[in-house]
């Protein structure tokens, strides 16, 4: 139990969950869920590697054609331009970091096409 609340605190709770009924439950999902999910009330954001970046955007785009409900707009943004979609966030990224992190991602390509 929690400190300061009454000793039956978790039994009305349980009740209290109990309580609610389907539609009630129902009318949550669609007033507090359902937006989560909605193109105009949501922002999907997919952290990828470099050398994977422009295959992810072309698969999201194909997914958002087929969609009868798409109102979206699928943005790739390189890592080294990152910084620019956060000022306010003081977000800076080196130009040598990201240098550096596409010498490790054409390694890493090496290992993937021997698989």
């Amino acid at each position: 139990f929690y400190r300061g609340t009454h000793a039956d605190y978790n039994r009305k709770g349980i009740a209290n969950v109990l309580a609610v009924t389907e539609a009630e439950a129902m009318a949550a999902l669609r007033t507090y869920l359902v937006p989560l999910f909605m193109a105009g009330t949501s922002t999907t954001v997919a952290a990828v590697p470099p050398n994977k970046l422009q295959k992810v955007a072309e698969y999201f785009r194909e997914v958002e054609s087929e969609a009868s409900d798409a109102a979206t707009a699928i943005k790739a943004v390189p890592e080294a331009e990152l910084g620019g979609l956060f000022p306010l966030l003081g977000i800076e990224l080196d130009p040598e970091d990201a240098e550096d992190d596409e010498e490790e991602d054409e390694e890493e390509d090496k290992y993937d096409d021997d698989e």
